[in-house]
Formats: C-alpha cells, sequence, structure tokens
C-alpha cells in the first residue's frame, strides 16, 4: 500500500489456491522454506531463498509482467531488517491503519497453509510466534491498537457519522 495503488497490488495478490499450488510446484532443494502474506493492502514473501531472482520470479509470474514492472513495485529486506518489517507487519505497526486486528489472524492463515504443504522450517515457526506474541504484547500494553480493528471498520465508521451528520441537518 506504501508503493503501489490498488490497481497494481492486485496483480501481484495470490489467492489461497494459488498459494498452494506455488508451495507445491516450488522444487524443495531450490527454494523450501517460505510462506507467502497475500491481504488486500500487501502481498510479501518471507523465507529463505538462493537469491533475490527466486522471489522477484515469483512475482513477475503471478502478476504475468516484466521484471522491469516488478522490480518497481517491491522492496527486499534481508537478514535482521526482514525480521523487523515482519513484526512491524505482525503488530499492525506497518498497516494503512495503524493498529490493524485483521492482519494478524491473515498471518495465522498465511503461515497455516505454508505449514500445511512443509514449508515452514523452525527458524519461520520461532518466527511466526514471536511475531504473535509482539503483536499481543502491542495491543495488551499500549493504546495503540484501539483505534480501528481494520480498513472496512473504519470506513463503516466514517460512512455512518456522514450519515448521522445529514439525519441532523
Amino acid at each position: 500500500f506504501k508503493k503501489t495503488d490498488v490497481e497494481r497490488r492486485s496483480k501481484f495478490a495470490f489467492a489461497p489456491d494459488e498459494c498452494c499450488s506455488i508451495y507445491s510446484a516450488m522444487p524443495s532443494d531450490y527454494f523450501q522454506h517460505f510462506f507467502i502474506l497475500s491481504t488486500c493492502n500487501r502481498t510479501e514473501i518471507y523465507g529463505f531463498a538462493p537469491c533475490e531472482y527466486v522471489l522477484l520470479s515469483i512475482f513477475q509470474r503471478q502478476a504475468k509482467t516484466s521484471s522491469q514492472e516488478v522490480n518497481q513495485h517491491v522492496y527486499l529486506k534481508e537478514g535482521n531488517e526482514a525480521v523487523k518489517h515482519f513484526l512491524s507487519v505482525a503488530s499492525g505497526l506497518d498497516s494503512q491503519i495503524p493498529g490493524d486486528y485483521e492482519i494478524i489472524s491473515q498471518i495465522k492463515s498465511a503461515f497455516q497453509l505454508a505449514k500445511e504443504h512443509g514449508r515452514a522450517n523452525g527458524y519461520l515457526e520461532k518466527l511466526f510466534n514471536f511475531a504473535l506474541q509482539a503483536s499481543k504484547e502491542v495491543k495488551v500494553c499500549t493504546s495503540f491498537s484501539n483505534g480501528a480493528v481494520s480498513i472496512i471498520y473504519a470506513a463503516a465508521q466514517k460512512i455512518s457519522k456522514q450519515n448521522n451528520i445529514h439525519k441532523v441537518v
């Protein structure tokens, strides 16, 4: 949501059945441990890749586009930077509406799907569990998540407020 518009993001989105196909088709000796997080606002792949081109090719095939277009709209993070980003996403800090509650359930579903296909190793499992814990702590120990629970909820609240204003007038 920070780098592309909705129309372009939809080109890079993965439905659960498409994720299953990728998990099944990707050679295990080539790119074994990864999971795909695809929501209405982002599509991200977390895992251990031999090189960035493996990840970029997944996006290129999905969007049926050139590598140049993929490079324009994708960012890569490695090591600690990738872990920090994932924790930020999981805790709702990197959401279009900060404090979004939906993201953690979307992460749970995405990770479970990868796990069912044998794509999650112990490291990804620990990262996932730590992200769940971090998300819970952010929600419990701060007032950060006291706002809207999702974009849909925020939109409904705004419409409701506008309707109340019109009723009063």
